[in-house]
C-alpha cells in the first residue's frame, strides 16, 4: 500500500522552530509503518535524525515514507536498490544509523 501524504517543510525562518518542532512531530508519527520491522528501523531514525536534515533530505525523507512498505522493506534489507538515487542515498543512511552501536 502506498503512503499518500502531504507533509509541508516549512520554508520561513519567522517561527522556523515551532514549525520544525511540529514537522518532526509529523516525521515521526508518519515513519509508523504497517509493519513492526519497519518501525523500529523508520521511527528511531526519524526521531533522532529528521531535525538535522538540511530542507532537500527531509523532503526526500517524506518522499521515501510515500514509498510502498514492501519497498522499504527490501530497500532497508539491502535485497534491493531504489532506482531513485535520492532515494538510495536516504535508504543508505538510515542503514548507517540502525548499523551504528553508539545511538
Amino acid at each position: 500500500m502506498k503512503h499518500e501524504q502531504s507533509i509541508v517543510i516549512p520554508q520561513t525562518d519567522d517561527n522556523k522552530q515551532q514549525e520544525t518542532a511540529a514537522d518532526h512531530k509529523r516525521m515521526v508519527w508518519a515513519s509508523r509503518r504497517g509493519m513492526l520491522e519497519l518501525d523500529l528501523l523508520m521511527q528511531p531514525f526519524a526521531k533522532q535524525c529528521f531535525p538535522t536534515l538540511n530542507p532537500a533530505e527531509q523532503r526526500c525523507f517524506v518522499s521515501l515514507l510515500q514509498q510502498e512498505d514492501n519497498d522499504l522493506f527490501s530497500w532497508l534489507l539491502k535485497k534491493e536498490t531504489p532506482d531513485d538515487p535520492k532515494l538510495a542515498t536516504m535508504i543508505n543512511r538510515i542503514i548507517a544509523y540502525t548499523d551504528d552501536p553508539q545511538h
